[in-house]
């Protein structure tokens, strides 16, 4: 007697098919387990397991082309509530810079602050080193690979001209501070949570003292 029954294993599926086919002498009078197949014949058995495998590869890859996704952060207040929140964003002593700022300032450094004759007027300027230094929040320069780069799930097509302007002018600012003879020292958000301040204060230090251009902290990691 031969029994098809319905297995999450795609090699006991395969087996199960291989058998029902190299054997038709068992087709005619074998009652078979088909567990809501759409027939009581061996063929109609098979293509119903068929069937079941394409729909569980179907979902397989559904599931696989969601996860790739750009995450997308849901909204968890009104719009009117969400407006007043951006809004209510600074561009300057933002908190993330205030923290850098007591980290280098307690190594000895010291610096100008958001000098607007410069392009991209720098969060900080180091003018005895040639260097200037940018405190970016991964949210709204687009940090990566971050996690903190989130986008929210309402009216799309705004966030997306808006991330795609402040990129491109964080791109052409560096630019022009580097052909005029200035370092450009880029400091990520996620660099100085968990206090990871002092850590990138030593490394921001080091480069200072060195010879490199440029200078961008590494992408944290959420452990």
């Amino acid at each position: 007697m031969l029994t098809i029954v319905r297995e999450d294993s795609d090699r006991t599926l395969r087996t199960r098919m291989r058998t029902a086919n190299s054997r038709p002498d068992l087709h005619a009078g074998t009652r078979i387990d088909t567990r809501g197949a759409p027939g009581t014949g061996a063929r109609s058995v098979l293509t119903h397991l068929i069937m079941l495998n394409v729909s569980r590869e179907i979902r397989l890859r559904k599931y696989s082309s969601e996860s790739v996704r750009k995450r997308q952060m849901p909204d968890i207040v009104d719009k009117v509530t969400r407006s007043r929140m951006m809004a209510g964003i600074g561009s300057r002593d933002t908190v993330p810079e205030l923290v850098l700022r007591c980290a280098l300032h307690a190594r000895g450094l010291r610096y100008r602050l958001h000098d607007r004759n410069l392009p991209g007027t720098p969060d900080l300027v180091f003018r005895r080193f040639g260097a200037v230094c940018f405190v970016h929040g991964c949210f709204w320069h687009r940090h990566i690979g971050c996690s903190y780069t989130t986008t929210p799930a309402t009216r799309k097509e705004f966030w997306r001209a808006k991330f795609h302007a402040n990129v491109s002018r964080d791109r052409r600012n560096q630019h022009h501070l580097l052909e005029a003879g200035w370092r450009v020292a880029i400091v990520w958000e996620c660099a100085l949570r968990k206090q990871g301040e002092l850590q990138t204060a030593l490394m921001l230090d080091r480069w200072l003292h060195g010879v490199e251009r440029t200078f961008e902290t590494h992408l944290a990691s959420d452990g």
